[in-house]
């Protein structure tokens, strides 16, 4: 009698520590399939700092050109003062060179204005890639700490199961 009712007190005690396995187990599962999300959300991250900083290494180079055209333009008007489109425009001997140096000024004074506005509009891609680029970074070190997170709490879980079966495996021995 005693063995038998030691025997039913122990198998409803299997039956309880299964349950607890099984719960345990089960959040587990969840436990992992947040570490997984969570480090498919890091490669996307890191892909997008990866592109984000290509295109910002462009836009430097970029507007590192242009910042070359408009300051040869500051050099030449500093070195040969500045041109007075009249005086040129005076200074022709036909009307067909009227019409050559009209449409030269126009070009340079054209080049000079797209130099000059795609600089600014360079700096502003700049500043606003510089910006995102701080903001993909902030997140890539959120994801990095929600996976360590994730990984204790493996961690954690994987220890409650060792000891339940641990537990369960010394008492079926002493059995």
């Amino acid at each position: 009698n005693q063995i038998n009712s030691s025997l039913s007190a122990q198998r409803r005690k299997a039956l309880e520590i299964k349950k607890q396995v099984d719960a345990v187990t089960r959040n587990l599962n969840i436990i992992v399939g947040k570490y997984n999300a969570a480090i498919e959300q890091l490669e996307r991250t890191k892909a997008a700092i990866q592109e984000n900083q290509a295109r910002l290494d462009e836009a430097q180079d970029r507007r590192s050109q242009c910042q070359e055209i408009v300051n040869g333009r500051v050099g030449s008007i500093y070195r040969h003062g500045k041109i007075r489109f009249l005086a040129v425009l005076v200074r022709v001997k036909s009307f067909r060179e009227f019409l050559v140096r009209l449409e030269m000024l126009k070009r340079i004074n054209k080049e000079d204005i797209r130099a000059l506005t795609e600089v600014k509009a360079l700096e502003e891609e700049i500043t606003e890639r510089g910006k995102l680029l701080e903001e993909q970074k902030a997140r890539e070190r959120e994801v990095v700490a929600d996976l360590h997170t994730n990984q204790r709490m493996i961690q954690s879980e994987l220890v409650k199961v060792g000891g339940l079966l641990s537990g369960v495996q010394q008492e079926i021995a002493r059995l």
